[in-house]
């Protein structure tokens, strides 16, 4: 943690911490405030400050099935799967059908390469709770992750059908047509999930991928350009520009591309850099 996200952590941390105390000087047994705020640091990606808050949050006797899937999350999201696995797994536990852990732990396990263990527990969230979107959503990209797109299309089918403006549905539902090589397809999907939400940079990569398999070239520069101006550490849309540009004879700018891809995600670009820039 870098020296101003310390301190600024610190001091938002002794004011909770003292604002806490009731009117009898005692710190409240439930820690729904240290949950409260361990939420509102996640909801900023502050992964880090929201862990330190689930934490303390456990120690003050909190809803222990909903912050250890909180903590689960927050793992996730800094792609420690294990780590996150055995958090979801500590829920899992106390509260064996508890949903968001349930579809949480589904995606940590695939990404940790537990793949039947994945597969497990996305077919019991669906089981359990078939209505629920998080649990089909998760399943899906499940499948996705496996390279098995085809087995991921008749969740998101269902859920275009029921959640038709839903941009995460409509991301994956993308990407499982990518990768099925239904390019064009694939491209509406992240059309309009960027004419949504312009600064989805995702979904412009998403779209300059599409449009590459197309041979649309120029069109997949543009699509990266944005990616890249809406999150300049986008490490995989600086890597498929710089091949894109190479490819286009830009060397000089394609091996820019590939440096600051390598320099964001070694084990990307390295390779490609070596081949195309030494």
């Amino acid at each position: 943690m870098n020296s101003f996200r310390y301190k600024s952590f610190l001091v938002i941390f002794i004011f909770l911490h003292l604002s806490a105390f009731d009117v009898n000087g005692q710190l409240p047994k439930d820690g729904d405030m240290w949950y409260k705020s361990g939420m509102k640091a996640k909801e900023t990606s502050d992964y880090t400050a929201a862990l330190q808050f689930f934490e303390t949050a456990l120690r003050h006797k909190g809803d222990s099935v909903k912050i250890l899937t909180a903590m689960g999350k927050s793992k996730h999201a800094l792609n420690k799967f294990s780590d996150a696995v055995w958090y979801f797994e500590e829920a899992l536990k106390k509260d064996p059908i508890f949903l968001p852990a349930m579809s949480g732990i589904c995606l940590s396990l695939a990404l940790s390469g537990e793949k039947n263990e994945a597969v497990r527990f996305c077919d019991k969230a669906v089981s359990e709770y078939p209505d629920s979107a998080i649990s089909r959503l998760n399943r899906a990209k499940v499948w996705i992750e496996l390279e098995k797109p085809e087995l991921a299309l008749e969740d998101l089918e269902i859920l275009s059908f029921n959640f038709p403006e839903n941009l995460s549905v409509m991301l994956t539902h993308g990407l499982a047509l990518y990768e099925l090589g239904k390019y064009q397809e694939a491209a509406t999907y992240f059309e309009y999930v960027v004419s949504t939400i312009e600064s989805h940079a995702s979904g412009h990569h998403n779209l300059g991928m599409s449009y590459m398999a197309l041979g649309n070239n120029e069109q997949a520069l543009q699509a990266f350009d944005r990616a890249i101006y809406h999150n300049s550490d986008l490490s995989s849309a600086l890597f498929n520009r710089g091949l894109l540009r190479i490819g286009m004879k830009k060397q000089e700018e394609g091996c820019l591309d590939l440096e600051r891809a390598k320099n964001l995600d070694k084990s990307l670009a390295e390779e490609a850099f070596e081949r195309f820039c030494r």
